[in-house]
This record gives C-alpha cells, sequence and structure tokens, in this order.
C-alpha cells in the first residue's frame, strides 16, 4: 500500500507539482477503495494473500492497475483545464477569479488553520508564529515554496517546543 502511494505520489510530482500529487493521492485513495469492493464481488478462488494479523493484501497486478489507473487520471486532471479554457484569455470571470482566488485560498487555510486554535499559548502562538512567519518570508521573497516551509518549519517547531 505504502509503495501504491508513493509511486502515485512521484507520478504527481513528474507531471505537474503540488496539485498533481493532492490529485494522485485523491485518486489513489478513491483507486483503493474501488480495488477493495472489486476484491469484494470476485470469486473466493481469486482473492488476494493474506499478510500477517489477517489482512488482506493487495497482488502486484492488482498495484499495477491502481498505478496506471492513478496515473491517467491525474495526466488528464493536468490537461482538461487548459483544454476548457483555451481560446478565453479575454474572459471578465477568469480575469476576476485569477484576482481573487489566491486572496480567498489563502482566507480559507488560515481559517482552517485556526479553527482548532484554543486559548492556552502552547495551541495559539505556534499557529500565530506559522502564519506571521509564512506572511513575512512571502512579502519579503515572493516565493511560495520558501513561505510554505519556512512557515511549516516555524509552526512545527513551535509545536514541538512547547507541546
Amino acid at each position: 500500500m505504502l509503495c501504491v502511494g508513493l509511486v502515485a505520489g512521484g507520478v504527481g510530482l513528474a507531471i505537474g507539482g503540488s496539485a498533481a500529487l493532492l490529485t494522485a493521492l485523491v485518486i489513489l485513495a478513491v483507486g483503493l477503495v474501488g480495488l477493495y469492493a472489486w476484491r469484494g464481488l470476485r470469486p473466493q478462488g481469486e482473492r488476494a494473500g493474506v499478510g500477517a494479523g489477517g489482512q488482506v493484501m493487495l497482488t502486484n497486478s492488482q498495484i499495477a492497475v491502481a498505478v496506471v489507473v492513478v496515473t491517467v487520471i491525474t495526466f488528464v486532471c493536468r490537461i482538461v483545464p487548459f483544454v476548457l479554457l483555451r481560446g478565453r484569455q479575454d474572459s471578465a470571470v477568469l480575469t476576476f477569479l485569477s484576482r481573487a482566488m489566491p486572496l480567498g485560498v489563502m482566507i480559507v487555510l488560515v481559517a482552517y488553520t485556526l479553527g482548532g486554535v484554543g486559548l492556552s499559548p502552547s495551541s495559539w502562538l505556534p499557529a500565530a508564529a506559522g502564519i506571521g512567519a509564512t506572511a513575512g518570508l512571502h512579502l519579503w521573497r515572493r516565493s511560495i515554496g520558501l513561505s510554505l516551509i519556512g512557515g511549516t518549519g516555524v509552526y512545527v517547531t513551535l509545536s514541538l517546543l512547547l507541546g
């Protein structure tokens, strides 16, 4: 199972970065649920092997099918927006969305991050410092990767220290 996840993540990164990675992992989860459902419908003689603790394991062919399905769907998900938006560069709706979406996404992410924060300093201080570090790094360097890694590092470090 771990190998399938790693292969799907690698394919996602190779095709198009973190968005493709997330898409690959979501599709992987859906595909594995489908494989488990499919396995339950097969005759008894075709069942996969049983591992330690009585857990049913996927066969190599099932893993290969999952990887191929994830690869194809990820590739299609990366291509479809370009096909659908071809010839629509002058659209007022797309211009508005290209300006409004980044801020909207950030607001949702900040709200989600602060949703589980309590009143104790060990709860709110890492979140506030992480958000501050992310904003500061982005304003300083305008690098999404640096902002993401730096803010996450500050958050994780303070969370572990204040524990």
